[in-house]
């Protein structure tokens, strides 16, 4: 059997932990993608070839782009689906019975885009192996938290760092009992 497919929240937040402002905005962000620095986002791409997003998420990526994930599968989560579009499934239902199909297939790692009750519903699941978590150095007081309150402690293991030229930093970790492929051999 291959490496299982691995399931990695790939997100960026505030310094205070929002990935979007009470509305929903992200205008924040513009700054820091303004100088064409791309964070590792196109490798990051070509190693997924599934994306899972709530419904909020969905609507917001397709008013960027109509196709915004045009090399991966998506799955987005919401009870009501709008009209079918090619590799694109709208589903309900347990995030377990999805990640378990998924793993049961061959194919590159799984993003979870998120928002938060994706990302909360995930966690509480134990199905995320990675977060890679961009610190964006801003402070926006209030708005969309990372996660929804229930989410479960988590210890994290620090894989790495980056810091970027714009203050951005990239924190990658593996979430406990995650497997991939970087094993712990006696180190």
């Amino acid at each position: 059997m291959g490496g299982m497919r691995r399931v990695i929240l790939y997100i960026a937040c505030s310094a205070d932990g929002y990935i979007a402002r009470p509305d929903g905005a992200v205008d924040w962000l513009e700054a820091y993608s303004a100088g064409g620095e791309d964070y590792g986002y196109a490798a990051f791409l070509a190693r997924v070839d599934t994306v899972i997003l709530g419904r909020t998420t969905w609507d917001f990526a397709v008013s960027l782009a109509d196709d915004p994930y045009p090399e991966q599968h998506s799955y987005v989560y919401t009870h009501r689906p709008p009209a079918p579009r090619e590799r694109v499934t709208f589903v309900a239902g347990p995030p377990a019975e999805l990640v378990g199909r998924l793993r049961a297939q061959a194919g590159r790692d799984i993003w979870l885009v998120g928002g938060a009750a994706l990302n909360t519903a995930f966690a509480q699941a134990d199905l995320i192996d990675e977060t890679w978590l961009f610190v964006v150095p801003t402070l926006l007081g209030a708005g969309i938290p990372l996660y929804r309150p229930g989410a479960p402690e988590q210890t994290l293991r620090l894989l790495d760092t980056h810091a970027y030229a714009t203050g951005l930093v990239r924190l990658r970790y593996a979430h406990h009992g995650a497997t991939g492929p970087s094993p712990t051999s006696g180190a």
